[in-house]
């Protein structure tokens, strides 16, 4: 078989799958928070977590901004992945989870509920904290 066509046959695969992966979450924060504004500085690369039931490790991008929280996946990873801006008055509620590899902040966005959003370890706490900050 040529070479250009596996390599063609890979690159379709590869989309399905991100958009497969961004159909179990990401879709539903896309349809309300969808942003073309560029990311503020000191976002956080390769932080992991969950959106809906949509592992991503280590290729979430998030921004801790003023105005709310800032998503969007590495490039290679992109397909079906708009760049999202939640405000924090669409959080609803946040949970604390111990997991076996550490710990979790569990954010139910929306109302009614778009999807929840999971981050892992410091990356949720800042999430948390600045939650938190944008209420007081």
């Amino acid at each position: 078989m040529p070479f250009p066509l596996i390599l063609a046959g890979f690159v379709a695969f590869w989309c399905f799958i991100s958009w497969l992966i961004a159909a179990m979450g990401w879709t539903y924060l896309a349809a309300r928070y969808r942003t073309d504004a560029p990311a503020a500085a000191g976002s956080r690369l390769f932080s992991g977590g969950l959106v809906g039931g949509g592992m991503y490790r280590g290729t979430l991008i998030v921004g801790i901004q003023p105005d709310g929280l800032r998503l969007s996946v590495l490039f290679p990873f992109r397909v079906g992945h708009p760049p999202v801006l939640v405000p924090w008055s669409e959080f609803t509620d946040v949970r604390e989870k111990k997991a076996w590899d550490g710990r979790e902040a569990e954010f139910r966005i929306g109302t009614p509920r778009a999807t929840t959003v999971t981050l892992y370890g410091r990356t949720g706490d800042a999430v948390r904290d600045a939650l938190a900050r944008s209420r007081a």
